[in-house]
C-alpha cells in the first residue's frame, strides 16, 4: 500500500541523515519542522514520506534511528 506517513525525529542532524539513507533506497522523503502535539509546541523535526511510509519507518528503525513517533500524513 502506498500510504503517507510523518515520521519524527529528534533532530535536524537525524532528519538529514535519514532523508539521505530513504533516498538511497528509492524512497523520497522531505524534511520539515514536527508539528506541534496537543497545542504544545515542538523541538524536533520530521520525515513527510507520501509513499511507502511503514516501509521507510521500518527501514530506518533496523538502521538504528530513533523515531519518536509516526502518524499519519496526508493523500497525495
Amino acid at each position: 500500500m502506498n500510504e503517507s506517513k510523518i515520521i519524527n525525529l529528534s533532530s535536524i542532524t537525524y532528519a538529514t541523515k535519514g532523508r539521505n539513507l530513504l533516498y538511497k533506497f528509492g524512497i523520497h522523503a522531505d524534511i520539515i519542522k514536527s508539528p506541534s502535539v496537543s497545542g504544545q509546541p515542538s523541538c524536533g523535526y520530521s520525515l513527510v514520506v507520501p509513499y511507502k511510509g511503514e516501509a521507510a519507518a521500518e527501514l530506518l528503525r533496523k538502521k538504528g534511528f530513533k523515531i519518536l513517533s509516526v502518524s499519519e500524513g496526508e493523500d497525495f
